[in-house]
C-alpha cells in the first residue's frame, strides 16, 4: 500500500470517527428529550407509552364517531 492510500485511509477512519462522536451526541440529546419531556427512561418504555396513547386516540376516535352518529340520527342529517 502506497501512502496515498495510506493516508486516505486514515482520513476515512478520522471521518468515521468523527460521525461516530456525532451520532453518540445526538443519541444522548434524544434520550435526554426522552426524559424530560415525555418522562421515558428508555425507547422501550416509550413505545410502550406510545402504543398506549394510540390505543387511547383509537377509543376517543370511536367515541366521537358514535356521538356524531347519534346527533346525526336525532337531527335527521
Amino acid at each position: 500500500m502506497d501512502k496515498k492510500k495510506l493516508f486516505d485511509l486514515k482520513d476515512q477512519v478520522g471521518k468515521a470517527k468523527a460521525k461516530a462522536s456525532e451520532l453518540k451526541g445526538r443519541k444522548s440529546q434524544l434520550i435526554d428529550t426522552l426524559k424530560n419531556e415525555h418522562g421515558c427512561i428508555s425507547v422501550n418504555q416509550a413505545e410502550k407509552k406510545d402504543n398506549k396513547m394510540e390505543t387511547e386516540i383509537d377509543k376517543l376516535e370511536n367515541k366521537k364517531e358514535k356521538a356524531v352518529k347519534e346527533l346525526e340520527d336525532e337531527y335527521d342529517f
